[in-house]
């Protein structure tokens, strides 16, 4: 990868993956506007070296923090393929 250059992988902004109710943009853009959802782990990694300004998670949970920590575990409840949480 090039400097400059931005990762692949990156499915968008947690924001625009949500509703929210009319006179709320506000709040929703400070809980989750510095959120990016990418394709996978590798993919967070690769944007983490070029950008420490947003929180990176993962379809199937991992998270990349802005410290560069990678935390995984948990329950396995959400699958990028079909979008759906489990309960």
């Amino acid at each position: 990868m090039l400097p400059g250059e931005v990762p692949g992988g990156i499915v968008g902004r947690a924001l625009d993956f949500v509703r929210v109710r009319e006179g709320y943009e506000q709040v929703a853009e400070n809980l989750l506007g510095n959120i990016l959802i990418v394709s996978d782990v590798n993919s967070a990694l690769e944007l983490r070296q070029v950008s420490d300004c947003f929180l990176i998670v993962t379809g199937d949970g991992e998270v990349v923090d802005l410290s560069g920590a990678v935390i995984v575990g948990g329950e396995r409840g959400y699958s990028a393929g079909n979008a759906r949480c489990a309960r």
